[in-house]
């Protein structure tokens, strides 16, 4: 039942005092299963802010579920407002889902090939957006609550952005819903990551002797052919001059093409504005003379640099550029002290199986709400899915499945050049 925004409810956390703030949509009370605040105003998330960040340190350092971060991305893209679980039991806060709710795009893709794309008015939960006790009874009790709110009409559609393959809520979300309504095929995605090592000679010495010469070689030809100069972006005095400049690198790149790219627009001004005034991040250049030939882009959070995004100039490819700028940061990364791991994010990458130290298995699914057009596109999405896996799967016997790859993303990278002329 929806409460009057004058009405108060006293939360206690661990070594705080009470305090009051906004009351949230509450459910129906269970003793045995507890009760869930929702929370869709920027006011009744400030007023749990302690809440927030208690849960945030007990579950680990994962940027996207940083209170600030958060705040920032619903703040910079009106589209979305906020959506959050909040369970207590006992009167004690001890799990929380973080999630958006606005529109959510329904890509059907044939490798780089969009076949069909919709979008549902839907709720997004953020990756990593499961904070605090997420026992069996807890993601039970909040996925019930989703599947019944969805039914009601709150969304078409619950997107559980990159869930570990492993996890009890991944197995939780695909059993749930009805066959009609639970997401099928989903892609699986590898998450590496990179422990930094003590040093660069350390780095070296844990690859093979062909290997370290060869990127050795890639930084030696680079400086021996072009003047380079790395130029890196903390703040935001710098800030806006520089990612004009990476973002026309992006431009030109086939990720930019298939939407993974960086861009120079409002929304991305302003997270990165919130992530320097956090002290995050972490934007570098490389310049061979005067011009700027690709760019690096990630966030520094607690121990952990979240590496955003790449991309090099793709006329340059016989330097290796996204390489040698790599290791160059990677050389300032290992003389930081405070920080110690790499964070590569989803999806596969050669650069990512060369220098990853451990990795695991990702996939976003999705929770359709039992209407029509919601069941429709969730049909479309397997019979395409179902398709794509039987493709991949005979080019990968055959043996062409690289080929096929490096010609559709030589085709896509003509197409961003063709179009930014």
């Amino acid at each position: 039942m929806k409460e009057s925004s004058e009405s108060h409810d006293t939360i206690m956390t661990a070594g705080s005092t009470a305090s009051a703030f906004p009351k949230a949509d509450k459910s129906p009370v269970n003793q045995q299963q507890g009760e869930i605040h929702v929370l869709r105003t920027l006011e009744q998330i400030q007023a749990i802010r302690p809440i927030w960040e208690a849960l945030q340190s007990e579950s680990g350092g994962n940027i996207e579920t940083d209170f600030d971060r958060y705040i920032s991305l619903v703040e910079s893209d009106q589209k979305y407002e906020p959506y959050i679980l909040l369970l207590y039991n006992g009167g004690i806060p001890c799990a929380m889902l973080i999630g958006t709710r606005g529109p959510v795009r329904i890509d059907c893709q044939l490798g780089y090939l969009k076949v069909f794309r919709t979008t549902l008015c839907g709720v997004k939960i953020t990756y990593g957006g499961y904070l605090g006790d997420f026992s069996e009874q807890t993601y039970n009790h909040l996925l019930d609550y989703l599947y019944t709110s969805i039914s009601k009409g709150l969304a078409d559609v619950v997107r559980f952005e990159q869930l570990p393959r492993c996890g009890r809520l991944y197995s939780g979300i695909r059993k749930r819903p009805s066959i009609l309504c639970r997401s099928r095929f989903p892609k699986i995605d590898m998450h590496w990551q990179m422990k930094i090592p003590d040093s660069m000679e350390s780095f070296y010495a844990q690859r093979s002797s062909k290997t370290r010469q060869t990127l050795k070689r890639y930084s030696r030809q680079v400086e021996k052919k072009f003047q380079t100069q790395l130029i890196g972006c903390t703040s935001e005095d710098s800030l806006s001059k520089i990612l004009s400049e990476a973002a026309s690198v992006s431009s030109r790149t086939y990720q930019h093409a298939l939407g993974w790219g960086l861009t120079d627009d409002v929304a991305t001004r302003q997270k990165l504005i919130a992530a320097s005034r956090n002290g995050w991040l972490r934007l570098h250049l490389l310049r061979l003379g005067e011009k700027t030939c690709a760019f690096q882009l990630g966030f520094q959070y607690r121990g952990t640099y979240f590496l955003q995004t790449m991309g090099f100039d793709p006329e340059m490819k016989k330097w290796r550029l996204g390489t040698a700028l790599f290791l160059k940061i990677l050389e300032q990364l290992c003389r930081d002290s405070s920080v110690d791991c790499i964070d590569f994010g989803y999806g596969d990458a050669a650069y990512k199986r060369r220098f990853g130290t451990k990795y695991w298995y990702e996939s976003t699914v999705y929770m359709f709400a039992p209407r029509v057009r919601p069941v429709l596109v969730n049909s479309i999405q397997t019979a395409v899915r179902g398709f794509s896996i039987g493709m991949r799967w005979t080019a990968r016997k055959v043996g062409i499945e690289g080929m096929i790859k490096q010609k559709w993303r030589r085709l896509l990278q003509k197409s961003q050049k063709s179009d930014s002329k």
